[in-house]
């Protein structure tokens, strides 16, 4: 059913969820180290959280499949950022990266006519339209308020609700 191929995108991107996780760390340490935005690290506390879910809901699938995961090397991530803005702003670059991997597996799949790969994926996808949006409105949002302190203090008590 699931083509050895198959099995090493999907092992590829199960290291994907787990950089991903790492980023969102390393995030959540510069903004507690560099600010008391408690929001704010509350937020990427919890992107971490949902990325390792990710990584085990891949590592479930495959191993369904009776296929193996092949955990690599996670790069370091990077620890320093211009501001906590720029910190939302890689982060949704970084979703946006990872959408564009979810897609490629997704293609991936539909050209091999591996059905169960295929509905696999489609909740990532839907699950990546909603992280895209998500970061895209933070951004927008704090570019709107403008470095306006108390607008910042605000928003970053809204974040920590997640």
């Amino acid at each position: 059913m699931v083509s050895k191929k198959m099995a090493e995108l999907l092992s590829e991107q199960v290291n994907k969820e787990i950089q991903s996780a790492y980023i969102y760390f390393a995030m959540e340490q510069y903004l507690a180290n560099s600010y008391d935005f408690s929001g704010f690290e509350h937020f990427m506390k919890k992107q971490a959280e949902e990325e390792i879910e990710h990584t085990y809901k891949m590592m479930n699938f495959l191993h369904s499949v009776d296929k193996k995961v092949e955990l690599k090397a996670i790069p370091q991530p990077p620890t320093t950022y211009s501001d906590f803005i720029d910190v939302f702003k890689k982060a949704y670059e970084h979703e946006q990266y990872i959408s564009k991997s979810i897609i490629e597996l997704l293609e991936a799949a539909i050209a091999e006519k591996d059905y169960a790969t295929e509905n696999f994926l489609r909740h990532f996808v839907d699950e990546q339209v909603e992280e895209e949006d998500n970061f895209r409105k933070i951004v927008e949002t704090l570019d709107f308020i403008n470095g306006d302190i108390n607008a910042v203090m605000n928003f970053n008590l809204s974040l920590g609700q997640r």
